[in-house]
This record gives structure tokens, sequence and C-alpha cells, in this order.
């Protein structure tokens, strides 16, 4: 499988896993059952200094462990 070994990390640092996707597609197509019915969410705040650097972080430590 030629993806296998791919990594992705989210916009705040979160990587995304075999554990964790499931649950966040189907919270995006909850989103996007109450958008489509008319509902409003709210989206995200302004992002801060403290996510940016959670997501250096991570990708930091992301990069160090796939290049020992």
């Amino acid at each position: 499988m030629p993806g296998a070994r791919a990594r992705a990390l989210n916009q705040d640092g979160m990587e995304y896993t075999g554990d964790n996707i499931d649950a966040l597609l189907l919270a995006r197509h909850t989103a996007k059952k109450i958008r489509n019915d008319g509902g409003r969410l709210k989206g995200p705040s302004k992002r801060t200094a403290e996510q940016d650097k959670a997501f250096v972080a991570a990708l930091m430590a992301l990069l160090h462990e796939v290049y020992r």
C-alpha cells in the first residue's frame, strides 16, 4: 500500500491516525448534515500563539522521529 507510511498533522499539531480518523470524519459528516438542514455552527476562533507553538513542536517531533 503506497500511503501506508504517510503521516499527517492538522493545523493544531494533532496527528491523524487510524485510531482517531473515524471519529473526526463522523464529526465532519455530522456538521455537514446540520449545515445542510439550515443549522449554523460557530466557526473556529482566531489562532493563538500557543496553537502555533503546538503545531511547530508536533511537526519537529514528527520530523525527528521520521529522520532518526
